[in-house]
C-alpha cells in the first residue's frame, strides 16, 4: 500500500492491516474501523477463544493485545478438585514444581492465585485440627509466596488490560497478606520471621506491645529502598493485642515489591524513560510500593493517629515535571489505587511524605512530562571541558597535597628541633587540612551512581559528605591559629593536639551523622544520578555550616591582610611576598569554595563562571603546596636543609651552596637524627663551611 492508499484508509476511520510478532507468535491484524475490536484465535498450544487489538480513534492500534482469557495446557492442579489423596502442602509443592519456568497466561495466573488461597484455608483447617509443626507452618508460607513471586515477576512482552491486571494485583497481595498473617498467628511470642524472594519480601513479628513504644520500633523500611518507609503511630496497637500466657502480644505484617507490576504490566518504575525528546505520562506509579497490617483484623487509626509514609521517587530530574501528585493505596475491592484516607503531607523533586488512616499497600502516582532536548555541540564541548578540568585537576591536586604533606612533615621535625613546638600546630593543621581534601579528591573521582549499587551510591555519598565537611573544620581550625599568631601575639595556645583532632574529625562526623540519619527517616539523602547529597536537610544544612565556616574565615582573611600589608615589615618582605602570602591564606581557609555562593544565585550560570570554580576548586591541591613549599621562604630552607644532609651522609651533594642564613646546620642534622634514626655526630660546625666558601 502506498502513501496515498494509506491515507484514504486513514481518513475513512480505518486501521491498516499489519503484522505482529508478540511472545513468538505472529498476528495478522486485518484493516479494522477506529473504536472496533480485532479477535484472532490464541497463540497454538493455548486454549480458550481469542486474543483481542482495539483499534484507536486515532486509527492506530493498541500497542499491545489483550491476552486475557488466553489459557495454556500446564496442569494447574495435580489432583481433582474434592480428592483427599494428597494434603494442601503436598498440592502447593507439586503446583509450585508445575509452574516453575512456565510463562502463566492471564486467565492461568488468576485461577492459580485462587487456588492457592483455597489450598491456604483448607491448610489452615488442617493446622487446627492436626497441630502441624513449624516446619511445616514454614514450609507452607515459603510456598505461598514463591507462587505470588511467580505472578509478579519480570513481564512478558505483552500487556492485558487494566481489568485483568487489577483482578491479579489483588489476588496476589491479598494471597500474601493473608497466608502471612495466618502464619504470624501461629508464631511463638516474640519472634520474627523474614522471607525474601525475587522482588518480593515479607517480613512478619509477634512483639510485645511495650515494644512498639520506641519509635525506632515502629519504623519500618522498605526491603529495596530504605528511604520509604512506613512509620507507626504511637500506640497504634491498642485494641490489636493477642493474649498469649498472661501477656499482650501484637502481630505486624510488612510486605514489599520491588515493583507492584504483574507479568502482563510494567510500572513506570521498571522501564527507562527515553530523556532524548518530550515526555508526558499521566498517572503513573513513581515510587517503591510497601504494605502494613496489624493484627488479624483491618486496622483504622482513630482521630489522632496518623501513619506516616516516606517514598522516594523512582524517576526526578532537572528538566521533568512532577505535577498531580496523589498518596494511594491499593483497594482490593475496586481492584485499583485509591486516594480515600491518604493526603500529602509536603513533597520535593525526588521525595514525598503522606499521611494515612490505614494500613494497605501505599505508592506515589503521578503525572511527569517535560522535555530534555538533545545536547548541542556547544553543550557536549562545555561539558567535556568542565569534566577534564574537574578530573585532571583532581589528579594533580591529590599529588600535590600528598608532597604537600610530605614535606610540612619534615617542617614539623626540624622545628621541633629547634624546640619550636608551639609552633607546629598550625602545620599539624594544615597536614590534616590536605589529608581530608585529599581523600575528598580521592572519592570524587570515581562516577557512581544508585544504578550500580543503591547501598554503594549511599555509603559515596556519606564519605564524601564527611570528608569536605572535614575540609572546612580543619580550615576554620587553621583560620583560629592564623588569628592568634598575627592579630592576638600576646595570646597563648593552650589547646592540645588531642582537642585539635577532635574538633577536625570528631565534630563533622557529629554532623554528618545526624544529617544522614535525619535524611533518612524524613527524606531521601543521596541523589542516584551522582551519589552526592540531595536537596533537603543534609544538603542545606551542609550549605548552612560550610557558608558559616566560610564567613568567619573570610572575617580573619580581611583582618590578617590588612595587618600584613599596613604593619611595618623589614624591607626583605617586599609586596611580592605579601601577595604571595595573601594568596596562601586565601587558598589555606578554602575561601576559593565561596565563588559557589554565585553559582546558586544565578538560575543558569554562565559557563565562565562554572569554568572558574572547577578551576579554583580542582586545583586547590596545586595551589597549597607551590604556597607552602617552593614559595615559603623559611619552609622552603628547612626542607631543603632536611634533604641536604640526607643526601651528603649517602655520598651525595644535593645543593651547590646551603643557605644557612638564618638556620643553625646541628639543628638541622638533629632534626634529621630524630626522623631516620641514623647514627651520626652532630658536631659539624660552622667553621668547616666557612673555609670551603673561602677555597
Amino acid at each position: 500500500m502506498d502513501l496515498t492508499q494509506e491515507k484514504v484508509v486513514q481518513m475513512c476511520g480505518r486501521c491498516l492491516k499489519k503484522t505482529v510478532d508478540v511472545y513468538g507468535h505472529r498476528f495478522v491484524l486485518n484493516s479494522t474501523r477506529q473504536g472496533d475490536i480485532f479477535r484472532s484465535a490464541c497463540p497454538v498450544n493455548h486454549k480458550s477463544t481469542f486474543v483481542s487489538w482495539t483499534c484507536r480513534h486515532d486509527s492506530t492500534w493498541d500497542a499491545h493485545p489483550d491476552l486475557s482469557v488466553c489459557r495454556g495446557n500446564t496442569a494447574l492442579f495435580p489432583v481433582p478438585a474434592g480428592s483427599t489423596t494428597l494434603g494442601p502442602l503436598e498440592n502447593i509443592t507439586t503446583l509450585i514444581n508445575n509452574i516453575q519456568n512456565v510463562d502463566l497466561y492471564p486467565a492461568e495466573a488468576v485461577t492459580v492465585l485462587e487456588g492457592v488461597a483455597e489450598l491456604q484455608r483448607k491448610f489452615q483447617e488442617e493446622d487446627l485440627e492436626k497441630n502441624f509443626d513449624a516446619a511445616d507452618r514454614g514450609s507452607f508460607f515459603r510456598s505461598v509466596v514463591d507462587v505470588a513471586a511467580n505472578v509478579l515477576r519480570e513481564p512478558m512482552s505483552f500487556e492485558v488490560n487494566n481489568a485483568a491486571r487489577g483482578r491479579m494485583l489483588s489476588s496476589a497481595q491479598d494471597l500474601l497478606t493473608n497466608s502471612s498473617l495466618r502464619f504470624g498467628e501461629r508464631l511463638q511470642p516474640n519472634t520474627a520471621v523474614t522471607y525474601k524472594q525475587e522482588g518480593v519480601h515479607v517480613f512478619v513479628e509477634k512483639r510485645p506491645a511495650a515494644h512498639f513504644r520506641e519509635e525506632r520500633n515502629r519504623l519500618l523500611l522498605h526491603e529495596y529502598s530504605h528511604t520509604t518507609s512506613i512509620l507507626l503511630p504511637e500506640d497504634f496497637y491498642d485494641g490489636y493485642e493477642t493474649a498469649e500466657n498472661g501477656d499482650q502480644f501484637v502481630l505486624v505484617q510488612k510486605t514489599t515489591y520491588r515493583d507492584l507490576h504483574t507479568r502482563y504490566n510494567r510500572n513506570l518504575s521498571n522501564i527507562d524513560i527515553d530523556l532524548t525528546g518530550y515526555i508526558d505520562y499521566k498517572s503513573v506509579v513513581n515510587s517503591h510500593v510497601i504494605g502494613v497490617t496489624v493484627g488479624s483484623g483491618k486496622w483504622e487509626a482513630t482521630s489522632d493517629q496518623l501513619v506516616h509514609i516516606n517514598s522516594s521517587h523512582n524517576y526526578y530530574g532537572e528538566s521533568l515535571r512532577l505535577s498531580n501528585i496523589k498518596c494511594v493505596w491499593w483497594d482490593s475491592s475496586g481492584d485499583d489505587w485509591s486516594t480515600e484516607g491518604c493526603s500529602l503531607n509536603w513533597t520535593t523533586a525526588e521525595y514525598s511524605v503522606c499521611h494515612c488512616d490505614h494500613l494497605t499497600s501505599f505508592a506515589l502516582i503521578m503525572d511527569i512530562y517535560g522535555y530534555r532536548p538533545p545536547k548541542s555541540s556547544s553543550q557536549a564541548t562545555e561539558e567535556l571541558v568542565l569534566h577534564l578540568i574537574s578530573e585532571i585537576g583532581s589528579c594533580v591536586s591529590i599529588l600535590c597535597l600528598v608532597l604537600t604533606i610530605l614535606s610540612t612533615r619534615i617542617v614539623m621535625l626540624a622545628k621541633k628541633s629547634q624546640r619550636q613546638d608551639r609552633s607546629t600546630k598550625p602545620d599539624l593543621t594544615m597536614i590534616h587540612l590536605c589529608l581530608c581534601l585529599c581523600l575528598f579528591f580521592c572519592l570524587f573521582l570515581p562516577r557512581v551512581t544508585a544504578k550500580t549499587s543503591e547501598e554503594l551510591c549511599i555509603t559515596i555519598t556519606f564519605f564524601r559528605h564527611y570528608f569536605l565537611m572535614a575540609t572546612f573544620t580543619w580550615n576554620a581550625v587553621w583560620s583560629v591559629f592564623l588569628f592568634l599568631g598575627i592579630i592576638q601575639v600576646l595570646s597563648k595556645i593552650t589547646v592540645t593536639t588531642k582537642q585539635i583532632l577532635i574538633a577536625g574529625y570528631f565534630l563533622p562526623l557529629v554532623i554528618v551523622v545526624f544529617s544522614l540519619v535525619l535524611s533518612i527517616c524524613l527524606e531521601i539523602y543521596a541523589r542516584k544520578d551522582v551519589c552526592w547529597i540531595a536537596p533537603g536537610f543534609a544538603l542545606w544544612s551542609f550549605i548552612g555550616a560550610i557558608s558559616i565556616i566560610l564567613l568567619v574565615n573570610l572575617v580573619i582573611y580581611v583582618k590578617v591582610v590588612r595587618v600584613m600589608w599596613t604593619r611595618s615589615h623589614p624591607t626583605t618582605y617586599n609586596d611580592r611576598a605579601k601577595l604571595r602570602g595573601s594568596v596562601s591564606i586565601f587558598l589555606g581557609l578554602g575561601l576559593t569554595w565561596s565563588v559557589g555562593w554565585f553559582l546558586m544565585l544565578e538560575e543558569s550560570p554562565s559557563f565562565y563562571l562554572k569554568i572558574i570554580f572547577n578551576l579554583l576548586n580542582s586545583l586547590q591541591g596545586v595551589g597549597i603546596f607551590l604556597l607552602n613549599v617552593p614559595l615559603h621562604g623559611k619552609n622552603w630552607k628547612l626542607i631543603k636543609g632536611f634533604i641536604d644532609n640526607w643526601m651528603k651522609t649517602r655520598g651525595y651533594q644535593c645543593w651547590t651552596s646551603l643557605e644557612t642564613q638564618d638556620l643553625r646546620l646541628d639543628e638541622i642534622n638533629s632534626g634529621y637524627k630524630r626522623y631516620m634514626g641514623s647514627r651520626f655526630t652532630t658536631e659539624t660546625s660552622l667553621k668547616d663551611t666557612e673555609d670551603s666558601d673561602k677555597e
